[in-house]
């Protein structure tokens, strides 16, 4: 998720122009662990924007050990443009 939000607070486009853009995770649903991730472990990260209303974007985000899927959830940000 904060990586997510990172991401999508790095965009530059003419839509944005010189807005500063600030992202505030809300909530997290649907998550499932599905094995466990042990430290050093080299993870995969997939992310996807599914839908987005006004301020709110709604997120996929699916974690891989190896192609072994871990971890799917959805989460919600808010986007702020200042």
């Amino acid at each position: 998720a904060q990586t997510a939000c990172f991401l999508f607070t790095s965009l530059k486009d003419e839509k944005v122009g010189n807005y500063q853009i600030d992202v505030a995770l809300l909530g997290i649903e649907k998550a499932r662990f599905k094995h466990v991730i042990r430290p050093d472990a080299e993870l995969r990260v997939e992310t996807k924007m599914i839908r987005i209303r006004s301020w709110l974007i709604v997120f996929e985000g699916r974690l891989y050990l190896e192609k072994r899927l871990c971890c799917e959830c959805e989460f919600m940000a808010r986007i702020d443009f200042k």
